[in-house]
């Protein structure tokens, strides 16, 4: 993960976001997919409820991938790694407003603090 933000602002120079983001996910998928064969584990995602199965796959990784790879081309990798380090924290935050059941308590606080001193 070290690099990940580095290489990705490489591939820009070459590759569009779309393709990054399609790279990403079809050499993130062919361990998966090999494993699931090797252990004869049935893929749900060809289950009568794909649609379920492709939404969820377009919000948690065609829509992330596709925006890092397009915000890495107009900022610098580093910053982009740190933005999305932050991202932890600011989810806890906004939990608190839009969340009914994760309220910010003095248990979080120390914790949101804790993670700023290292």
């Amino acid at each position: 993960m070290v690099f990940c933000f580095f290489n990705i602002k490489i591939a820009t120079y070459s590759y569009g976001p779309v393709m990054i983001a399609f790279l990403r996910i079809f050499f993130g998928a062919i361990p998966v997919v090999g494993l699931c064969l090797y252990k004869k584990i049935k893929i749900e995602a060809f289950s009568k409820d794909w649609y379920w199965f492709a939404t969820i796959g377009i919000v948690n990784l065609v829509i992330p991938f596709f925006l890092i790879a397009y915000g890495v081309q107009k900022v610098q990798s580093n910053l982009a790694a740190i933005l999305m380090a932050t991202t932890p924290l600011s989810a806890t935050v906004l939990a608190h407003f839009f969340a009914d059941n994760e309220k910010i308590n003095y248990i979080k606080v120390l914790e949101f603090l804790l993670v700023f001193q290292e």
